[in-house]
């Protein structure tokens, strides 16, 4: 296995997180806006079929349906995309289905993301503003300040919305898949454009959505339904017929997404874990993300990142660092398996060094390197052996945690046979924050581990904004 596939940078979540992203804002689970209608008139039945583009090469097909039932409507959403990351090709199926009330509130809805042997599961209902929802089957409850309202689309609620114009913007809060909260999303209405959609012309409204610092654009014919959208990543999707749509996709013709998130370096670097300090010119970094701060130090343009020194002196978990000690949805550290796998690779007497090196060799050696569409999960990689840089991330956080040792994840850039690869790793406090790296194994981590954000998937999902953006260039190294 070469080095490249031995790292398995971030581009497989950076695809899932934009293609759900792209989900999240088609179906358009949002809190309703105080000025939508309350008398909103009966929608008519709706069947629709796209095929998804990635520059232009076809790259899978999604299938919108609304039914009308006794009691309101019921829609389904289903999207499939096959994706070549390093050589390997991954598919992903996205579906999305539930009840609308007849006020288009949302009563229920199962969201389901399958890919390889990982399954992302979301089931929930929605009552008296309490939305129950199970993850995987375990159980979650969140108040909301009013109902969720579904009518298909964020971007036909908006167009339909008569104050909407070029100069007056709506916003919404849609409820994200991924991080299992309400988002803002801010609609505003573009030109006119005429579109061939299945062999006719049409006139169309173009609507740009911005969403978590990422814009869509669509377009909106004149009875309100979506037939194109354009999306960051190079995605494309165009309504047409079923038969164009389940049409036989050429993967020989997929571009492959791993060098695409990845920048060139003006150095070659031959050993990177012997440069003690190294000090980059870094420019294209939004104030969303944390490049300052423990190692890192950013003064202007300038970024000095220094390599830790392990101590001999250790001290206890503090009060700051203790929620870093509990479990979360995908860092299921309380669950027995995570524990007894942790107890079967560590001693009691080991010092929290021998601890984390223990098991980051663990990971390192037992964890299949592979690219993964999907959510990370702790437990799944646990079980399925395998994923990439944000799977091994999230399992070694969660061993960490089980051994008592506080642990964040961090994402950013890696070094790797010329360029930076978007990646993930960890910081473990024992005693301070060190960084380290189960993918790679390393502790601690070199300093051509740049980090960008430091935390859960909302900090992972800011990342996105500055891909295309992000310049870099070494400047000296010791």
């Amino acid at each position: 296995m070469t080095s490249k596939n031995r790292l398995i940078p971030l581009a497989s979540l950076i695809c899932v997180c934009i293609f759900l992203t792209l989900l999240a804002i088609r179906i358009g689970c949002f809190e309703k806006p105080i000025d939508i209608p309350t008398d909103i008139p009966p929608i008519a039945e709706k069947e629709q079929w796209f095929t998804i583009y990635q520059n232009n090469q076809k790259i899978g097909y999604s299938h919108r349906v609304l039914d009308i039932m006794e009691d309101g409507y019921h829609y389904f959403d289903l999207t499939f995309i096959r994706i070549k990351a390093f050589e390997m090709i991954q598919d992903m199926k996205i579906t999305s289905n539930g009840d609308l009330r007849t006020d288009l509130s949302l009563s229920k809805f199962r969201f389901e993301l399958q890919s390889n042997k990982f399954r992302y599961n979301i089931i929930g209902t929605i009552e008296d503003n309490k939305l129950e929802f199970y993850i995987n089957d375990e159980k979650n409850v969140i108040e909301l300040e009013s109902p969720i309202y579904l009518p298909m689309s964020v971007v036909e609620a908006a167009f339909s919305i008569q104050s909407l114009t070029k100069d007056n913007k709506q916003q919404f809060l849609i409820f994200d898949p991924i991080t299992m909260q309400n988002q803002p999303v801010t609609v505003s209405l573009g030109g006119n454009e005429i579109l061939s959609i299945m062999g006719k012309n049409i006139m169309t409204t173009k609507v740009k959505v911005d969403y978590s610092n990422l814009s869509q654009v669509s377009w909106v014919s004149s009875d309100g339904l979506v037939v194109k959208e354009k999306a960051p990543m190079g995605l494309m999707l165009v309504q047409v017929t079923e038969q164009d749509a389940l049409e036989k996709i050429n993967q020989e013709n997929i571009q492959d997404i791993g060098s695409s998130f990845s920048i060139p370096s003006n150095l070659m670097i031959d050993n990177p874990e012997t440069i003690q300090s190294v000090q980059y010119e870094i420019t294209g970094i939004s104030n969303k993300l944390s490049v300052n701060g423990s190692r890192q130090t950013l003064i202007g343009n300038q970024l000095i990142i220094n390599k830790e020194t392990l101590s001999e002196i250790l001290t206890p978990p503090t009060e700051n660092t203790i929620p870093f000690l509990k479990p979360s949805k995908f860092i299921q550290s309380d669950h027995p398996k995570i524990i007894d796998q942790v107890n079967q690779i560590i001693s009691h007497n080991d010092s929290p060094q021998l601890k984390i090196q223990k098991l980051l060799k663990w990971i390192y050696d037992h964890i299949k390197k592979q690219p993964v569409m999907s959510v990370p999960n702790a437990l799944e990689t646990l079980t399925n052996k395998m994923g990439d840089c944000n799977e091994h991330a999230v399992l070694m956080a969660a061993f960490a945690r089980a051994a008592g040792i506080p642990s964040q994840i961090e994402t950013g850039l890696v070094y790797l046979n010329g360029r930076f690869y978007y990646h993930a790793w960890n910081v473990v406090f024992i005693g301070q924050w060190i960084t380290v790296d189960s993918t790679l194994n390393q502790m601690p981590a070199d300093v051509f581990h740049i980090r960008l954000v430091r935390g859960n998937m909302r900090a992972q999902i800011d990342i996105m904004s500055i891909i295309g953006k992000l310049e870099l260039k070494i400047i000296h190294c010791r």
